[in-house]
């Protein structure tokens, strides 16, 4: 068994989650008023400390790391290392500081897995504009949808997330490929966003 956490208040006056701390909040997305009319009951804001710095808009600053290379006297460099992409976002179920999730109701837990749900299909309405784009501007390839679920090889790892990955089709596997088992992109991945980012 875990440590116990401290009793907490049902309002902090240091936490930008809390009722009344809502300059502390970089940007409110949506929230689920509460079943009183009172105030909100749940609330989706943006990450306040992201772990992607990059929004994907501009020009894409240098990564941090090595660099991806095969050989060891003359070294054959394949990839600068690149900064990662994407909006994080944070569901704050309660508005009570001192509730977590085993203290709710089944109907204010049920309004947790809606609000989940609501944000998925937000990323679904992305996902099938995405696939349009791919259709309309790429010459309509074939592709494959993958869903991450869990580590392709045992790592012992616990940070593994889900992602979907679209892999489109768009030339074939050659020699290098086959041999190295490292896959080429023939063209430049900044044209491609600015070509995908373009009204249809």
């Amino acid at each position: 068994m875990g440590r116990q956490r401290e009793p907490r208040p049902p309002h902090a006056e240091d936490c930008p989650f809390c009722p009344g701390n809502e300059a502390e909040l970089p940007v409110i997305l949506t929230e689920r008023p509460a079943p009183d009319g009172g105030g909100w009951s749940i609330r989706v804001v943006r990450n306040r400390y992201p772990a992607f710095a990059w929004s994907g808009d501009g020009q894409r600053p240098p990564g941090v790391g090595k660099t991806l290379a095969l050989g060891s006297d003359v070294p054959l460099v394949l990839a600068e290392p690149m900064p990662a992409a994407g909006t994080q976002e944070v569901i704050i179920e309660t508005p009570a500081h001192d509730r977590d999730l085993p203290d709710l109701s089944a109907a204010e837990l049920a309004a947790v897995v809606e609000t989940y749900y609501e944000r998925l299909v937000a990323l679904a309405h992305q996902l099938g504009d995405l696939l349009r784009r791919y259709r309309d501007l790429a010459d309509d390839p074939a592709y494959n949808l993958i869903l991450h679920s869990a580590p392709r090889v045992r790592t012992g790892s616990r940070a593994h997330h889900w992602f979907v990955q679209l892999r489109p089709r768009i030339h074939r596997i050659a020699g290098f490929e086959l041999a190295s088992g490292v896959h080429t992109n023939p063209s430049l991945p900044e044209h491609d966003a600015g070509m995908l980012k373009r009204e249809r």
